[in-house]
């Protein structure tokens, strides 16, 4: 950031400096040692000078420090600190994989955290009302993040937003108009996010617009009335999603008891209606009247001059002496067929 020197935080350059020395691929390494170096700036020191003070607040910690959560517990359960060793590390595997894959997807880490069609559409349509601060050595370069959107901090409380603000996020890139939209706009987020968040653990946030769409999104997940039976099947999904998103482990979280019970009794419900409706006899076609019959032969006879009685009638589905007769009557009487 450019301006006033920030306070060193020493929690997250370890973790930056972490995928500095250990990242999957050279690029995830050198992306993680721009970072580092951009981290380093704000606090008005070089790489070096930040190394080493992380190091001297580390010693510091592990000397002052009361004892540790992991200690507690594995005083209480023996062998905790081993299997909690074991899943970071499967933890942190899992993650390389995952860097890697996108890596290979995209090219590279400046490529995934390039502004998308939909993030460039909002950042753009808010810059009249925007206050931003530039930021120098993120991994796209140099960017200016969004501190106020209308002459107010948003953070991470959208709602605070002028209500214009809310309009000119609303317009910038269309709303879904559907329930089923909604929800995938926000698991395109959620998804975007957990990829970029791979590359900057614990540190990654989505800009300030982008915290503004969600939460209009959102409300209108909360809201927009469903218009059939496949839309409460999204509302119920919204729901559960919406729970276990609160949750660092995807499989936690879940509808409470009574929202639990209200979707098994909607799927009884739904179920029903569609044995029901599955059940009942086609409605019989509606009965064509002697002037429908008519109407039908004479445009045929125009239309198909060269087609004879019998295959006027099957197409028209009348009998062959019936398309005779008006055949006939068109003939000697053309004022038949104007009354047609």
């Amino acid at each position: 950031m450019m301006g006033a020197t920030q306070t060193f935080d020493a929690e997250k350059f370890a973790k930056v400096r972490t995928m500095m020395d250990r990242g999957a691929t050279e690029g995830e390494r050198a992306a993680a040692r721009t970072r580092a170096e951009a981290m380093a700036q704000r606090a008005g020191m070089t790489l070096k000078q930040a190394m080493s003070e992380m190091d001297r607040k580390t010693k510091a910690s592990t000397r002052n420090s009361a004892p540790s959560f992991e200690d507690w517990m594995e005083e209480r359960e023996p062998g905790y600190k081993a299997k909690a060793a074991r899943e970071r590390a499967e933890r942190e595997a899992e993650n390389a994989r995952k860097r890697e894959e996108a890596l290979r997807e995209f090219g590279s880490a400046a490529a995934i955290f390039e502004l998308t069609e939909v993030e460039r559409a909002l950042y753009e349509a808010a810059t009249p009302f925007a206050k931003r601060e530039w930021y120098d050595g993120w991994i796209e370069g140099r960017f200016a993040f969004t501190q106020e959107l209308g002459g107010q901090c948003v953070d991470y409380v959208s709602a605070n937003c002028p209500p214009f603000i809310h309009d000119v996020i609303r317009k910038a890139w269309p709303m879904p108009k559907t329930l089923a939209g909604l929800l995938a706009e926000i698991r395109m987020w959620d998804t975007l996010h957990r990829m970029r968040s791979l590359f900057v653990p614990g540190e990654y946030h989505h800009h300030q617009e982008v915290n503004v769409r969600e939460w209009l999104v959102e409300e209108a997940l909360d809201n927009l009335p469903a218009a059939n039976w496949d839309d409460m099947d999204i509302r119920f999904e919204w729901a559960l999603y919406k729970e276990q998103r609160t949750f660092i482990d995807p499989k936690a979280g879940g509808l409470d008891p009574f929202d639990e019970r209200l979707r098994q009794d909607f799927e009884a419900l739904r179920a029903k209606y569609e044995h029901a409706q599955a059940s009942e006899p086609p409605s019989p076609p509606p009965r064509r009247t002697n002037a429908d019959k008519r109407r039908d032969v004479l445009s045929m006879m125009d239309a198909h001059p060269e087609l004879s009685d019998r295959e006027i009638s099957r197409r028209c589905g009348v009998s062959p002496q019936t398309v005779s007769n008006w055949r006939a009557k068109t003939r000697s009487r053309p004022e038949e067929r104007n009354a047609a």
